[in-house]
């Protein structure tokens, strides 16, 4: 997949929602979100095969050992799903007239401590420092500390602005404050719109900082984080002969959100800090006009989808060209191997456009965890300074391909309850046969 550029995105999601095919105004996601909801699906492999994204060399943060002031900053007693306790290094990036603090991972303490001399403080920060692979597949982001004008803030490394011309001291996207006024508090949900600052509920936390004393530091040592202040994208080179076009295959079946949402949030996608990130349960059977919804689009001729029949069998839904398909998150479905109709060794030009039109409701953002809406927010509070890499990175965090992978055996566990199971408790309606599902599609479409 890839990401559409800016302009195609507008003009898609404004003729979606000329046609009346966009969630209720109320239900709606920010309409920023209008730029950023549309993939693009070739018949050539992944969005990250020819690019992907890193941290500028010349942009990582580097530790201020030297300058007077608090080399080291600790933060205690933060809710655990921020991720957000642990020592904090100063670095000589200034954002508001204040040095930026960066969250010491546990893999880094032992290069680290080859700046020290100090072997309490070495001993401190190996207690204390998060392991950022805790319950997770992949790293989380390092979190940072910045000066606003409420207080010092923390936020993910995705949203730090820095070096970008912003007309206020408002610090993006943030999940905690300690603020001037000695009171603590943390992400609670959103605003309608989601490029502005969080609403934030009192919470617990301390922000203490190290003194600095005499030979803590050896003299002229270095230390460079592996995050910096601009991400860029860089080519993935490979051999020309994996530039060979392919046909794209049957996709597994998936949907294109969640059917569960941890019990960390409550209706009105407030954070509940006392919530169990573990506990999921299920999203209620939603109401087709307030709806996340997904928009396939046939650019080109054979675009289809695949649905799951009632004997476990897969269905083909044709597009005709110029046309979409209109589908609920929760709809099991895949995508449809593209041949040419009259000879398989032929590769059909192909692109299919999936746009994605998202309501305002966190819990329901198809992301894989808490940590993954976190980064997804940080990235969009970037707008509209997103650079190409941002937007990649984005579109990582949002996982709109959750697969279920057994069609047949019965589980508790819904990527591995049988698909008619599924259908059923999602309230939708499978086909026994193509010729049912096309009759049903001529109808639909004569309405």
């Amino acid at each position: 997949m890839a990401y559409l550029p800016e302009r195609v995105q507008r003009i898609i999601s404004a003729r979606l929602r000329d046609y009346n095919c966009s969630p209720d105004a109320e239900a709606a996601a920010p309409s920023v979100l209008d730029a950023y909801g549309g993939v693009a699906i070739c018949s050539n492999g992944c969005y990250k095969s020819l690019h992907n994204f890193k941290y500028l060399k010349a942009s990582l943060f580097e530790a201020d050992l030297s300058t007077p002031g608090s080399p080291i900053m600790f933060v205690e007693q933060a809710p655990a799903l921020f991720f957000a306790n642990g020592p904090y290094i100063r670095t000589k990036d200034v954002f508001n007239g204040e040095p930026v603090y960066v969250q010491l991972r546990s893999d880094q303490v032992t290069e680290f401590s080859k700046c020290l001399k100090d072997t309490a403080l070495i001993r401190q920060l190996r207690e204390t420092a998060p392991n950022a692979k805790k319950d997770r597949e992949f790293e989380r982001q390092p979190r940072i500390l910045v000066k606003s004008a409420d207080g010092w803030c923390i936020q993910s490394v995705t949203a730090y602005r820095g070096g970008k011309n912003w007309s206020t001291d408002h610090c993006g996207f943030h999940i905690m404050r300690f603020g001037n006024d000695s009171n603590t508090v943390c992400f609670k949900t959103m605003p309608s719109d989601w490029t502005e600052a969080p609403i934030m509920q009192p919470s617990e936390g301390k922000l203490t900082s190290h003194p600095r004393k005499p030979r803590t530091f050896v003299t002229g040592a270095q230390f460079f984080f592996d995050v910096g202040s601009r991400l860029v994208i860089f080519s993935d080179h490979a051999k020309g002969t994996q530039y060979k076009p392919k046909p794209t295959r049957n996709q597994q079946f998936h949907t294109d959100g969640p059917l569960e949402y941890a019990a960390i949030w409550d209706k009105d996608s407030n954070l509940i800090l006392t919530g169990d990130p573990s506990d999921f349960k299920d999203l209620p059977v939603p109401d087709p006009n307030t709806c996340s919804r997904s928009a396939l689009m046939a650019f080109f001729s054979n675009t289809c989808l695949g649905t799951a029949s009632t004997k476990n069998t897969s269905l083909k839904v044709d597009i005709p060209l110029g046309c979409c398909c209109l589908f609920r998150f929760d709809w099991l479905h895949h995508g449809w191997k593209c041949l040419n109709p009259n000879n398989e060794a032929l590769l059909p030009v192909h692109f299919r456009a999936h746009f994605y039109l998202l309501r305002g409701s966190l819990r329901e953002l198809p992301m894989v965890d808490f940590e993954s809406l976190l980064q997804f927010l940080s990235s969009l509070s970037l707008h509209p300074h997103l650079s190409d890499a941002a937007q990649l990175s984005m579109l990582d965090n949002l996982q709109t391909f959750v697969p279920y992978a057994n069609m047949a055996a019965s589980s508790t566990d819904y990527s591995l309850q049988p698909l008619i199971q599924v259908a059923r408790k999602r309230k939708y309606t499978l086909f026994e046969t193509q010729d049912k599902l096309d009759n049903a599609l001529k109808k639909k479409r004569m309405e």
